[in-house]
């Protein structure tokens, strides 16, 4: 019986810099790769609809980004479900840069999303949001009375209006 040896390797993006307002076609970033933990290359897409280019920071890793081309492509194929129809296809190094930095950008966008909650009450959608805000953030209005009354009231009228709170960090009674 052949000795199998299970190999997995770890991806991760550093350094990333993300320049948005150049970004047209596709997003403008620059970050190092990280390949099991090591330093290998560096990443850069311009933003211009063009692909996401890498290259070793030091000769001596091109075995190391070519071992990691290849290991992308012995992956599953992946599934993207589309409005029309699903496709699959065969995830690369470029693919999986591209799936690291969306997920950066996605966790980004979380982090501001839930420091935006704390600012005030929010209604909308998780992508285009208002934020009404007064002289203290929404855990110090909870934490008064007449704070929570405030509160309770700008949540009936918003609701009236068929507008979502977004917000959860607001006891459930004052949605009554």
């Amino acid at each position: 019986m052949p000795n199998l040896k299970l190999y997995i390797m770890k991806f991760e993006l550093k350094n990333i810099k993300f320049y948005e307002s150049m970004s047209e076609e596709t997003n403008c970033f620059q970050a190092d790769l990280f390949i099991n933990g090591k330093k290998i290359a560096y990443v850069k897409n311009t933003g211009q609809g063009g692909c996401t280019d890498y290259g070793v920071h030091d000769f001596k890793l091109q075995s190391v980004l070519r071992e990691a081309e290849q290991y992308c492509l012995s992956l599953p194929k992946e599934k993207i479900e589309g409005m029309m129809s699903d496709f699959e296809f065969q995830p690369t190094l470029e693919s999986k840069i591209d799936d690291l930095f969306e997920a950066w950008l996605k966790s980004k966008s979380d982090q501001k999303f839930l420091k935006d909650m704390e600012k005030g009450l929010m209604y909308g959608n998780k992508y285009s949001y208002t934020i009404i805000t007064w002289k203290y953030p929404i855990k110090t209005m909870l934490s008064m009375q007449q704070g929570r009354e405030i509160v309770r009231k700008k949540i009936v009228q918003l609701r009236v209006e068929e507008e979502t709170i977004l917000n959860t960090n607001i006891p459930k009674e004052l949605f009554n």
